[in-house]
């Protein structure tokens, strides 16, 4: 996670700061510079899937954040992969991948693909892959679920927006 924190402490006419509390301490205001990701599978079958492997490719590898504005602008043109763990979803269920991974919040084109065994009881009887690309502007503080549907013959990806991260107060040391 990257953070960043301000504080405005200003003086009024009066010689009275504002931005400090009662005991004379410094409020700062943390915020999450990044992007997080998460991946909901749902199981519109009634077999049982495994999935062994969910990976991003062309994951923007750095970025440039300028504090006077707050915004991001894509670095270089690395890329890298993420990955994000596995997952066993029973027929008819939806789970969450045992992983979430950060992103830069800016525009990107990602390759996801994910890999599942079919599963009998304890035996894998097959394995497959399924991939798609998700393209969008990312925000800061913000977490999207790439939600994956198996129905058994292909995968169908969408992508939700999750409440962002809320500020957990202060805390005086």
């Amino acid at each position: 996670d990257l953070l960043y924190a301000t504080a405005t402490v200003t003086t009024n006419a009066n010689a009275v700061p504002t931005g400090v509390n009662t005991n004379g301490v410094v409020a700062f205001d943390f915020t999450h510079l990044l992007s997080k990701m998460i991946f909901n599978i749902t199981n519109q079958t009634n077999q049982q899937y495994n999935v062994t492997n969910i990976s991003v490719t062309d994951v923007a590898e750095d970025g440039i954040y300028t504090v006077n504005g707050g915004t991001w602008a894509k670095g270089s043109e690395d890329t890298t992969t993420l990955t994000f763990g596995t997952a066993n979803v029973a027929g008819g269920a939806t789970v969450t991948a045992s992983e979430s991974r950060q992103i830069l919040p800016i525009e990107q084109a990602l390759e996801v693909t994910i890999t599942y065994d079919v599963m009998d009881g304890s035996d894998v009887v097959g394995t497959l892959t399924k991939s798609g690309t998700i393209t969008k502007t990312f925000a800061k503080s913000t977490v999207y679920a790439v939600n994956v549907t198996l129905t058994g013959t292909s995968i169908n990806f969408s992508l939700g927006t999750v409440n962002g991260w809320t500020d957990g107060g202060g805390i005086d040391l």
